[in-house]
């Protein structure tokens, strides 16, 4: 349902130096889980007057989650390798998948994540920014389906381990 997508464009100021009451931007996260699960990999669209900001991927997520993550790709890594180096992903995604790195893992991955360093990653997020002017123009919808296709194949084998 919508409103398990859309975030909410007042901005919590509790404990902000910023008191501005509204966000400049609108948001959605589109998963069958809704916007409130951060263990299932989803699409996240952000429309600011800076940019279009278009992710996919698992953001957040519990210690359980993260090593199921990993351990997902340690066990899968030929396909993992083969998804990420997709000509059509890298061209909408050139970064590749991206996440905040711990120095430590499992000791079970450790040789793995020194040839792999994906491994390392708690989070495991694709993204890219466009120009908002597209916002006005009859391409954002087919612009923005075309990288949600280009990111299918990454995206649903990070779904993979939750199914």
């Amino acid at each position: 349902a919508p409103k398990d997508a859309i975030f909410r464009i007042n901005r919590d100021i509790r404990f902000a130096k910023d008191k501005t009451p509204y966000k400049t931007n609108v948001s959605a996260l589109l998963s069958p889980k809704g916007r409130k699960n951060n263990t299932y990999a989803a699409h996240y669209f952000e429309l600011s007057p800076e940019h279009i900001g278009i992710y996919g991927g698992l953001y957040g997520g519990k210690a359980d989650a993260v090593l199921a993550m990993r351990m997902h790709i340690a066990n899968n890594i030929d396909t993992y390798e083969k998804l990420i180096s997709n000509k059509n992903f890298v061209s909408h995604f050139p970064e590749g998948l991206k996440g905040e790195v711990q120095k430590r893992v499992p000791k079970e991955l450790k040789d793995l994540a020194e040839k792999h360093p994906v491994l390392y990653q708690k989070q495991f997020y694709y993204h890219t920014n466009l120009d908002p002017e597209l916002i006005h123009s009859k391409e954002l919808m087919p612009t923005m389906l075309e990288y949600i296709k280009a990111s299918h194949g990454v995206k649903r084998f990070l779904r993979e381990p939750f199914d």
